[in-house]
């Protein structure tokens, strides 16, 4: 092996070994240190049972391959057909009327779409311009709904989001069965349709699940451009990250774990020209963005002055374990020149990181691990309990004041984990394996891009849901893993076995 490729091979086993270190810690507080009250045993006892169910799905699913593969399509089909009528039955169910940042990037959709303007939301959108891209995607189908007469605009909202989820759900079972096979995109279909937070994306329409398809959707665009060489392929992921980052930023985390993957396999060719043309389009397309919106819709020079600035959030993610504050927001908003408040902001973001040192901000950074990626449901309560149209059943399960709520995040909770586990096993396994193992690397990469951004900014439990498509697949390579050792340790009892009937 020559100089490059062991520096290369030590770069990958760092990137393993850090993501290793970071992620037990997590995990691990996750379930042992958690504020939520919720017991350890419990969550461990669902944890083991999610996890051998799995392992005896997957071997079933081995032992009639052959009848797999005859009838994959339709197989892939029912699943999907099952995941995107049990969205629709839910969304209707847990039909609520919106308040807060998804009202305003809705009923800013529905009003821009009946005419022609959203000067009700302006206000909103002065200070937050970051969600017009929300709503702008949301504004898409309520128009077209507009034109055609129809003015339910929750089910329109509902039906696109779950177009999407189902959307998302087929590039996951597409990337599996390129990544690893055709038994791992069947396991990472029954995953998905047995985590229950999926079921219920369709209703909570806001930039958390509308930008959900798109990270995959880079990553299989990658891949097929990987395989076919074609050109049409980066120019679809340089729009892909374009529309993706309109909605929600960390859409981008995507396209910088591929530029990293192109450096480690030195795609050198293929890393000029994603992160070119990409560049280049999320540039232009920005420009086009603000200019439309600055021109037709808003005042520029007022938008400069109510702004929220991007180091806010950081500051927020700095207080408490970097939540949502509202004094942070009374702070930010206390101020009435913009250089003055990014000038106190930026003093409140150094004090806070002196006053806590370098162990307190390791702490913080661990707590505010936990909020990610800690919360088995998704947080969807903080949309599905806003003036719920019915009172139902499920209501009392899902919402967090419900009756049953603590059952449901145990069930959410166990699966949850499950997969985080089956996706740390993944890299462990890379890292303790010889060679070069850059199979895996892809999704650990995007997840650890997220993790590293909502180290810096501030973090609710939903905030991960666009990534969580890529903990599934993730999990399937660690799944394999298992299902591996399980058949090698089988082999070597039965060789002990023959060995011993043979001395006999």
């Amino acid at each position: 092996m020559g100089t490059e490729h062991k520096l290369q091979s030590i770069s990958v086993k760092i990137f393993y070994a850090l993501f290793c270190f970071i992620f037990t810690v997590i995990l691990g507080s996750i379930i042992f240190s958690n504020d939520s009250g919720l017991s350890p045993i419990i969550i461990l006892s669902t944890m083991i049972l999610y996890i051998t169910l799995l392992l005896l799905i997957y071997h079933f699913v081995y032992k009639y391959i052959n009848f797999i593969d005859n009838y994959y399509k339709i197989i892939i089909a029912s699943g999907l057909i099952l995941f995107f009528a049990v969205n629709i039955i839910m969304g209707c169910v847990l039909r609520f009327d919106p308040i807060y940042d998804l009202k305003a990037i809705f009923a800013g959709a529905i009003e821009w779409a009946e005419t022609g303007s959203f000067v009700s939301a302006l206000d909103y959108f002065y200070v937050f311009p970051h969600n017009l891209g929300g709503m702008l995607f949301l504004f898409v189908p309520l128009k077209i709904a507009f034109i055609f007469g129809i003015t339910d605009y929750f089910a329109v909202a509902m039906i696109f989001n779950a177009l999407l989820s189902v959307t998302t759900v087929f590039l996951v079972v597409l990337i599996c069965k390129r990544l690893i096979g055709v038994p791992q995109s069947i396991m990472v279909l029954v995953c998905i349709l047995s985590f229950l937070p999926f079921y219920m994306l369709a209703p909570v329409f806001y930039t958390d699940s509308l930008s959900m398809v798109f990270p995959v959707l880079i990553i299989y665009l990658y891949l097929r451009y990987i395989d076919d060489k074609e050109f049409i392929f980066i120019v679809l992921i340089g729009l892909s990250c374009v529309i993706g980052m309109l909605i929600k930023l960390t859409v981008l985390i995507a396209l910088i774990a591929i530029i990293i993957h192109c450096l480690i396999n030195k795609r050198i060719r293929s890393l000029l020209m994603i992160s070119g043309i990409s560049i280049s389009l999320i540039i232009i397309s920005t420009i086009i963005f603000n200019g439309y919106f600055y021109t037709n819709h808003m005042d520029g020079e007022k938008a400069k002055q109510l702004n929220v600035p991007y180091s806010h959030w950081i500051m927020m993610g700095l207080e408490g374990d970097g939540k949502y504050n509202p004094s942070d927001y009374d702070f930010t908003f206390s101020f009435d020149n913009k250089e003055e408040q990014k000038s106190a902001i930026a003093n409140r973001i150094k004090e806070r990181i002196e006053s806590r040192g370098l162990l307190g901000m390791l702490d913080l950074f661990v707590d505010k691990e936990i909020v990610v990626f800690g919360d088995g449901t998704l947080a969807q309560s903080d949309f599905l309990d806003d003036n719920p149209v019915n009172d139902t059943l499920f209501h009392s399960f899902v919402l967090y004041g419900g009756d049953h709520y603590t059952w449901y995040k145990y069930i959410c909770d166990g699966a949850y984990f499950s997969i985080q586990l089956l996706m740390l096993i993944s890299a462990y396994y890379a890292l303790l394996r010889r060679g070069k193992v850059y199979d895996s690397l892809l999704p650990l990469l995007c997840i650890f891009g997220a993790m590293s951004f909502f180290m810096v900014w501030e973090v609710s439990g939903r905030y991960i849901t666009n990534f969580v498509p890529m903990m599934f697949i993730a999990a399937m390579f660690g799944l394999n893993n298992l299902e591996t050792a399980r058949k090698r340790l089988r082999l070597l009892n039965r060789k002990e076995e023959i060995s011993n009937t043979e001395e006999k």
